[in-house]
């Protein structure tokens, strides 16, 4: 794909993979990993998916549940020549972040996507 100004304008891709960050609740500080997927559909410029995130406490003196966390993507769009793809983050019907997405070629064939995420969950 390369460039933004190479963006395909018909089709779509799938993409799968790792998740990871960090949360606090009730002054417990927590590491999140997991797993996202992505769904972009370059004929109607738009992206939908989700993340699923599991956190443990950083704080092993402290005996905490684990935190569960399951946001998905409303809204996500894309513009074409733009690297920076915006959407909201949802919990339920919820608007709790914001997403900004991007694809990264790998080689001539594999691409990559990467997103930086921001959400204030209520527990």
């Amino acid at each position: 794909m390369g460039a933004p100004s190479q963006m395909p304008v018909t089709g779509s891709g799938n993409y799968s993979g790792s998740a990871a960050g960090t949360a606090a609740l009730a002054g417990l500080g927590y590491s999140l990993k997991g797993t996202s997927h992505f769904t972009v559909n370059f004929a109607s410029f738009n992206f939908t998916g989700g993340m699923d995130l599991t956190g443990t406490t950083l704080n092993s003196a402290v005996s905490a549940p684990p935190l569960s966390i399951s946001l998905s993507i409303g809204d996500g769009q894309l513009t074409r020549g733009v690297p920076v793809w915006p959407g909201n983050l949802l919990s339920g019907s919820s608007k709790v972040g914001a997403i900004d997405g991007r694809e990264y070629p790998v080689g001539p064939v594999t691409q990559q996507l990467q997103a930086d995420y921001a959400a204030l969950v209520r527990a």
